[in-house]
């Protein structure tokens, strides 16, 4: 059986509210980063992504609109979790990213000389 996550914060942490902060990542206790996208956020972002405006029906939006959120969100999501041929997924490669942008940015928490 998959391990699910504990949603509740760790004592101590602040609850945040994703109305304010609809995208947010954070760290939870001594085992989790948690990374939340809110639907009504990823229905917003693609409602208004750049890459979908077509340029030549002279409206100022994109030209998608999504119908039901949820299904989105589903495909969406496997779309993060799709493995490459390498096994790399989506998020795997933000992670790698993110790790070298802190490490070259001289971040705590590892040995620099190691």
């Amino acid at each position: 059986m998959e391990q699910q996550p504990n949603n509740e914060a760790p004592q101590g942490a602040v609850q945040l509210d994703c109305k304010v902060m609809p995208l947010r990542c954070e760290v939870r206790g001594m085992s989790w980063i948690d990374m939340q996208v809110s639907i009504g956020t990823l229905r917003f972002a693609a409602e208004n992504h750049p890459d979908f405006w077509d340029g030549v029906s002279g409206a100022s939006v994109p030209n998608i609109k999504v119908t039901d959120a949820q299904e989105f969100a589903k495909a969406v999501a496997q779309v993060i979790n799709d493995e490459a041929e390498d096994g790399s997924t989506l998020l795997t490669r933000m992670l790698d990213k993110a790790i070298a942008k802190a490490v070259e940015s001289g971040c705590e928490g590892v040995d620099h000389g190691a």
